[in-house]
C-alpha cells in the first residue's frame, strides 16, 4: 500500500521531512498547506488522502485551531490516519494548551520528530509510514461502523429558529451530518412525522441538542421529540445524549438543571466547536 499524504505544516521546518516522504516507497505527499484553516478545504477536494501529517505546533496556527481539524477529522473522515509532527519534548511542554479532549488521547497518535537527525528522521519516517499502513490494514478488515444516520439532531421551537440555522450552517460546513429539519423538507414530505420525527430523535443520531427555552418547554412537537430523545437517553445508561443549549434559564421536563448544559450566549461558531470534541470523544 501506498499512503496518500497530505501534509500540514510549516514548509520550511518540514523541509527534510519532505525530502524523507519523497523517497520513501510507500509513502506519496498528495497535497500540502501551510494552516489547518487552509486544509479543510484541500481534504474535501481530494477525497484520494488516507493520512494527514499535521504539525501542531506549526506557526501558522495555534494549538486551538489545529487541535479543531484534528478532532474535525476524526469525525468526518474517520478512515483518514494522523501523525503528529513534534517531538515528545515539545508535545510534553505545550500539552496544556490542548482541548481536554485531544489531550486525553494524545497518546494514541503516531509521531515524528521533523527535528530529528538525517537518519533517525529516515527511521522514524518510516516507523510512522508502517504504522499507518498496518492501520489502514486493520481498518479494512473491520471497516468502522457509522450506525448512525446523523451525528447531531437539532431539536428546538421554531421560535429559536434563527440559532438553530447557525448551528446547523456551521457544523454542515464542518462535515457534521445534522438532522435540521428545514435541510429534510424532501425527506419530510409524505411521511408520518409522529413516528418519523420519533425515530430521529430515539434511534437515528449519535447526540441530540436540545434548545431550551419557554417556548421549547410549552409547545407539543418539541415535548414529543424530546420525549423520544429521553427514552434514548434511558438506554444509554449514564452516557450523555441530550446536549441542552440554555436559550433562557427554563425548566424542562425530563431535563434536570443537574445536567451540564452550554449558554446560548457563547455563540453558534463557539458551540459548533465544543459539539465536534464531544463527537470525536465518541468515536
Amino acid at each position: 500500500m501506498t499512503l496518500q499524504i497530505a501534509v500540514v505544516g510549516d514548509a520550511v521546518k518540514l523541509t527534510r521531512l519532505s525530502d524523507a516522504l519523497a523517497s520513501h516507497p510507500n509513502a506519496h505527499v498528495l497535497i500540502t498547506a501551510g494552516s489547518a484553516e487552509y486544509s479543510y478545504s484541500l481534504l474535501r477536494q481530494n477525497s484520494a488522502v488516507d493520512t494527514v501529517l499535521i504539525d501542531p505546533l506549526a506557526d501558522q496556527f495555534d494549538p486551538y485551531k489545529s487541535s479543531q481539524f484534528i478532532l474535525e477529522t476524526r469525525v468526518t473522515h474517520p478512515d483518514i490516519a494522523i501523525v503528529l509532527l513534534v517531538s515528545d519534548e515539545e508535545l510534553r511542554a505545550d500539552l496544556h494548551r490542548f482541548p481536554h479532549e485531544l489531550r486525553q488521547r494524545i497518546g494514541h497518535y503516531f509521531r515524528i520528530d521533523p527535528s530529528a537527525a538525517g537518519p533517525d528522521l529516515d527511521a522514524q519516517v518510516d516507523q510512522a509510514v508502517q504504522q499507518c499502513v498496518r492501520w489502514h490494514a486493520e481498518a479494512g478488515r473491520h471497516p468502522r461502523d457509522r450506525p448512525y444516520v446523523y451525528d447531531i439532531a437539532l431539536s428546538f421551537a421554531g421560535e429559536d429558529r434563527d440559532f438553530a440555522r447557525d448551528l446547523d450552517e456551521i457544523l454542515t460546513e464542518r462535515g457534521v451530518r445534522v438532522f435540521y429539519d428545514d435541510d429534510k423538507k424532501a425527506l419530510l414530505w409524505g411521511k408520518n412525522l409522529y413516528t418519523t420525527l420519533y425515530d430521529v430523535y430515539a434511534n437515528q443520531s449519535r447526540f441530540c441538542v436540545l434548545l431550551v427555552s419557554a417556548a421549547y418547554r410549552d409547545k407539543m412537537w418539541t415535548n414529543h421529540e424530546r420525549a423520544a430523545a429521553q427514552a434514548r437517553a434511558l438506554e444509554m445508561r449514564g452516557q450523555e445524549y441530550i446536549l441542552p443549549i440554555r436559550i433562557e434559564d427554563v425548566t424542562i421536563q425530563g431535563v434536570p438543571p443537574t445536567i451540564a448544559a452550554l449558554p446560548a450566549s457563547l455563540g453558534a461558531a463557539r458551540i459548533a466547536d465544543l459539539v465536534i470534541e464531544k463527537i470525536a470523544a465518541s468515536v
